[in-house]
């Protein structure tokens, strides 16, 4: 399928799919012709239907693992292949609400600067300091960093939104640091060949590099979103209001932030009851 693999690609690029959508939806799209061993054009409503039950039933992947492969499939057969007919359906399964799993802040140092070489340490302290997202991190360029209102700006991101988020000292004294030291070009972090972006798996590997460092278990570390998830948590541990927080994570709904309250259970015996009277 390597044909129909690169006019997926094309597409999903020229209408400025993130990069990580990308890859999840190639990736399963390759799952599902392993699967029958056949090229996905030659399928049938009911084979990818089948497939899709066998993700959930058989495999029993969590239900938005599944639904990663279903707009995948979509976005093959109705956009690629002009199926607009096609629907899929997903076998129902509540889906599960698992909190985000936080470091401490002791923890959380001394992952972000276990790295020896400068680039990495700049990349965590980045994506910590500043509560972004991969994506976020590795479309970052040079002139989005405002230092003189300590701020940087996310341009397009989830949501194709705009914004500021904070620039804490920390990060800013390293990221000059780094900078004198590798002088980027264009993007804040460029991939191996200078002028070219970092990608998603490169940073991902330079988290778990750094985790396993630390001597952080997987299972408390997972992946390099923790360290988003530390931000939002840890600045409410330290007195920043709700709003602020969604408005520097970009969060659409602040119901989404309001998640991180349900970790900071040593804030509810602060907290002064109106039964106390």
């Amino acid at each position: 399928m390597s044909e129909l693999r690169q006019r997926m690609i094309d597409l999903m690029v020229f209408r400025n799919y993130a990069e990580s959508t990308i890859e999840m939806y190639v990736r399963n799209v390759e799952g599902l012709a392993r699967y029958y061993n056949r090229c996905p054009s030659q399928l049938s409503r009911e084979e990818v239907q089948g497939y899709l039950v066998y993700l959930s039933r058989d495999r029993a992947l969590a239900y938005n693992t599944v639904n990663v492969a279903a707009m995948g499939a979509r976005f093959l057969y109705r956009e690629v292949l002009d199926r607009s007919q096609e629907q899929f359906h997903l076998p129902p399964r509540k889906a599960e609400r698992r909190l985000p799993v936080v470091l401490s802040i002791e923890d959380t140092r001394r992952l972000i600067n276990a790295p020896d070489r400068i680039k990495h340490r700049a990349i965590l302290h980045t994506i910590y300091g500043c509560g972004l997202r991969l994506s976020e991190l590795r479309d970052l360029e040079i002139a989005d960093i405002d230092s003189a209102h300590m701020r940087i700006r996310i341009e397009q991101s989830k949501g194709r939104k705009d914004r500021y988020t904070m620039l804490p000292k920390s990060t800013l004294k390293i990221l000059r640091d780094y900078y004198r030291a590798e002088r980027p070009v264009r993007w804040l972090f460029n991939g191996r060949v200078q002028g070219q972006q970092i990608s998603g798996r490169r940073i991902e590997q330079i988290y778990q590099n750094a985790r396993e460092k630390a001597g952080i278990p997987r299972r408390r570390g997972r992946g390099v979103h923790t360290l988003r998830h530390c931000f939002a948590s840890h600045h409410l541990a330290e007195g920043t209001d709700l709003l602020s927080i969604q408005k520097m994570m970009g969060h659409k709904n602040l119901a989404t932030t309001e998640r991180y309250l349900h970790l900071m259970p040593e804030r509810w015996g602060q907290l002064r009851s109106p039964a106390d009277g």
